[in-house]
């Protein structure tokens, strides 16, 4: 037998607060964008992505983590990407780094990243 269940909204019991996923250590922002033009193709709690340099992005993020020491990853689809901690995190930001195998900043057309921690 199958089961279907269809919703608009899931809220806590009280009805005004997120259910307990949001508070859990989860990933709580990803991104999909291009290095190359700064442009965001797909996303969930960033509001803007920023060109600062060949191979790095900086990324804004829409609501806040509780601190800014969250766990960050990245990924891209020519060789090296990292978290940068040449600008140093917030609680709603952080760079997005992309290199060649050599160390050479690159602008990567797929990259990728996610943040996972508490929400503030």
């Amino acid at each position: 037998m199958t089961s279907v269940l269809n919703v608009d909204t899931i809220a806590d019991k009280a009805g005004t607060g997120p259910v307990g996923l949001t508070k859990q250590h989860a990933t709580k922002a990803w991104l999909k964008h291009d290095a190359g033009d700064a442009s965001i193709k797909d996303s969930f709690n960033h509001s803007s992505l920023a060109d600062i340099g060949t191979g790095r992005s900086d990324c804004n993020l829409t609501n806040a983590m509780s601190n800014a020491n969250s766990s960050c990853t990245a990924a891209n689809n020519t060789a090296v990407a990292c978290i940068s901690n040449q600008i140093t995190m917030t609680t709603l930001r952080y760079s997005s780094d992309h290199f060649t195998v050599s160390g050479s900043f690159q602008d990567a057309a797929h990259c990728s990243t996610q943040m996972c921690g508490d929400l503030a």
